[in-house]
């Protein structure tokens, strides 16, 4: 993703990590949950390729031009790529990180403020890939 998008999903990520913070306690500990949750939408993503590799919409966004992209089928290529990265990454913390919570300076760190993230991250780009297949 280019610089624009890149600005509004880490964005994104800051304000649900806060937001985070004030819906979800400490002791939250119903994580598998929560990776089946983000692994369904990487599911959805991967079950949109073959769509779009299989009809005239591969065509159709080669053709188009776009000012950030050479192409619309580059810029959705950029994203699946981010949401296939940022699902993994976000999976595998969820896994590897131990579930205890730290107290630094007043603010309580842990696994719990990754639940929103994860999640508004993943609609984030399921969406800007659904807004470009549906263009």
């Amino acid at each position: 993703m280019k610089k624009k998008d890149n600005l509004i999903f880490v964005a994104l990520i800051c304000i649900s990590t806060v937001v985070s913070s004030f819906v979800y306690e400490p002791t939250f500990n119903d994580y598998p949950n929560e990776v089946e949750f983000v692994m369904w939408w990487l599911m959805c993503a991967l079950v949109l390729l073959p769509v779009l590799f299989n009809n005239n919409l591969n065509k159709f966004l080669y053709d188009k031009k776009d000012m950030t992209y050479s192409t619309l089928l580059h810029k959705l290529r950029d994203y699946y790529k981010h949401l296939i990265i940022f699902v993994s990454i976000s999976t595998i913390l969820i896994i590897v990180l131990p579930t205890t919570s730290y107290e630094v300076s007043g603010f309580i760190i842990g696994k719990f403020l990754l639940i929103v993230p994860v999640q508004i991250g993943a609609i984030y780009d399921f969406y800007k890939i659904a807004s470009l297949m549906l263009y």
